[in-house]
């Protein structure tokens, strides 16, 4: 904070000193001040220019995506790049400023710049970019940028596979773990889940710059709100019991109960003792990975029977499912004896068209390993003093 008002100070100029002194008052707690914010740049040839730039006040607002997260939330506070180019011309940039939105998606400050009509274009680093044309900033300005959609993890302004390359090796990660990805986690809810895909496959093939209707009125581009759910889907393996001997091989199916409600996406993540249990392929030997069950197309599918865990996420790039779905068949071999082994679906999330996570119970099964001629008991005489 200092550096800024130092800076304000060596301008010479008066407006700049008198920011200095509310950005004193600031520092010692007194009042609120909005800050201005620079351009990076100097203008160049086919841009508006006075002999000096001058700070305007100007409000923005976004739309972003985040079925899950109304505002005002955290989510929507992430950093934007705004940048005013000469109308018509997509390459020279006049003025560019890195902000970053508030709770409710909005930035409000000073921006120094010389007045004109502009090319309004702005990105974030997981979003297309958007413009909005022949945009006179001439004074005091609200400028409504419209929703920026989701799905750019590689920052190159289209959705293609490279960014669905970018969230797969991110799944299943979150903030602070090995492997997370921010560029992935296009809902910003420090994970890298369901919604995540589903955010992406609805913006696929998908390229900037996404224009924005330049009218008068804010609010032109609403919320991507996402469709009331009609239900929540249940995840669970089924049968949710079983017998068996050690040495043999079963069959548990990862199954979606979603009645009426349409989902385009889910993920599993599944727990076993190690030590009575393996995940084994159809050839009966220690597998890595289980088997994807259509229609939903499997893209993320691991199997660690070391640990005991079982990681699964699919989805579907067209179209949606509903009823009962069959999802992935787990196949066990039971190692040694125990009353009661527990095969648990310790998390799980299922999207629907929109990222808008409409997840419901998760149920695992329970299974009994038993040896030849069952378990022997044996009772000792009950002695009584």
């Amino acid at each position: 904070m200092p550096w800024i008002w130092r800076r304000c100070l060596r301008s010479g100029s008066v407006l700049a000193m008198a920011f200095a002194v509310l950005l004193l008052f600031q520092i010692i707690g007194l009042g609120h001040v909005t800050i201005f914010a620079a351009s990076v740049d100097q203008p160049r040839a086919g841009c508006p220019t006075q002999t000096t730039p001058l700070p305007l006040p100007v409000m923005l607002t976004v739309t972003l995506q985040r079925p899950n997260s109304p505002p005002p939330s955290a989510p929507w506070a992430v950093p934007v790049h705004l940048a005013l180019y000469p109308p018509g011309d997509p390459n020279t940039i006049c003025h560019q400023w890195d902000l970053t939105l508030d709770q409710n998606g909005q930035w409000s400050g000073y921006l120094d710049l010389f007045t004109g009509t502009y090319d309004v274009r702005l990105k974030n680093m997981h979003t297309l970019r958007n413009v909005k044309r022949s945009v006179a900033i001439l004074g005091p300005l609200t400028i409504d940028m419209g929703t920026l959609l989701e799905g750019d993890a590689d920052d190159d302004n289209r959705v293609r596979s490279s960014d669905f390359a970018l969230l797969r090796a991110a799944y299943f990660t979150q903030e602070g773990g090995p492997g997370f990805d921010p560029r992935a986690d296009f809902d910003e809810d420090n994970r890298i889940r369901s919604s995540d895909f589903a955010l992406l496959r609805g913006n696929y093939f998908a390229t900037g710059d996404i224009e924005v209707a330049s009218a008068v009125a804010a609010g032109v581009a609403t919320a991507t709100a996402g469709s009331q759910p009609r239900g929540l889907v249940n995840l669970a393996l089924a049968p949710d019991s079983a017998e068996i001997a050690p040495g043999e091989i079963f069959t548990l199916t990862l199954m979606a109960y979603a009645g009426d409600q349409p989902f385009v996406a889910m993920d599993a993540d599944i727990r076993f003792p190690a030590q009575y249990l393996e995940v084994v392929g159809p050839d009966g030997q220690p597998a890595t990975t289980v088997e994807p069950l259509p229609p939903l197309i499997g893209f993320f599918n691991q199997v660690n029977n070391t640990t005991g865990r079982i990681l699964y996420g699919a989805g579907l790039f067209l179209g949606d499912v509903r009823g009962d779905v069959p999802i992935a068949q787990l196949r066990f071999r039971a190692l040694h004896a125990i009353p009661t082994a527990l095969i648990s679906l310790v998390d799980g999330t299922v999207s629907d068209e929109t990222g808008k996570f409409v997840t419901g119970s998760l149920s695992g099964a329970q299974v009994s390993i038993l040896p030849a001629g069952g378990f022997k008991f044996r009772y000792l005489p009950l002695v009584l003093d």
